[in-house]
C-alpha cells in the first residue's frame, strides 16, 4: 500500500507540474481546458495516494503504540494455548490450565505454558485466586500453588 501511495502522490505531482509547465510554456501553450484537465487528474491522483500514505502512518503508529501496551496485552509472547493477546485470552489459557492440572497451578507453570513474563503472570493470578477464591499452598519444593476449586 505504502509503494501504491507514492505512485499515485508522484503521478499527481507530475501531471500538476506539467499543467504548470505547459501554461507557462511559450512555444507551444496548453489551453486552458488542457490545463484544467490536467490539474484534476493530478489532484485525482494526489488524494487517494495521500490518503494511502496517510493510512500507513496510521498503522505504523498503532504498531508502536501496542509494543509499548503492558506486557499482558502484547502479541509478542506467542503461546502453546490461544496467544495471549489481551485478557480474555490470557483468561481462557488460565482456565484450560486450572482444569489440566485439576485446580493447582504455580506460577511458574503458569508463564511457561502462557509464555508471560512472571510479573505479568503473578498479577493475573493474584487476580484470578481473589475472584475465584483460591487458596495457597506451598509444594516440596517452596513454591507457591495456587489451588482454585473446581
Amino acid at each position: 500500500m505504502k509503494t501504491a501511495g507514492i505512485i499515485l502522490v508522484t503521478l499527481g505531482a507530475i501531471c500538476i507540474m506539467g499543467a504548470i509547465g505547459g501554461t507557462t510554456d511559450v512555444d507551444n501553450p496548453m489551453s486552458s481546458g488542457e490545463t484544467l484537465l490536467a490539474i484534476v487528474l493530478g489532484l485525482g491522483l494526489l488524494s487517494p495516494g495521500f490518503v494511502m500514505l496517510y493510512q500507513v502512518q496510521q498503522q505504523v503508529k498503532h504498531e508502536v503504540k501496542v509494543s509499548h501496551e503492558p506486557i499482558s496485552k502484547s502479541s509478542r509472547y506467542p503461546s502453546k494455548y490461544p496467544n495471549p493477546k489481551n485478557e480474555d485470552e490470557i483468561r481462557t489459557a488460565f482456565f484450560l490450565l486450572v482444569r489440566k492440572y485439576d485446580g493447582c497451578i504455580t506460577l511458574f507453570k503458569f508463564a511457561m505454558e502462557t509464555n508471560l513474563p512472571g510479573e505479568v503472570a503473578r498479577e493475573f493470578l493474584d487476580k484470578q485466586a481473589k475472584v475465584f477464591n483460591a487458596g495457597f499452598d506451598t509444594d516440596d519444593k517452596g513454591d507457591v500453588v495456587y489451588r482454585f476449586p473446581v
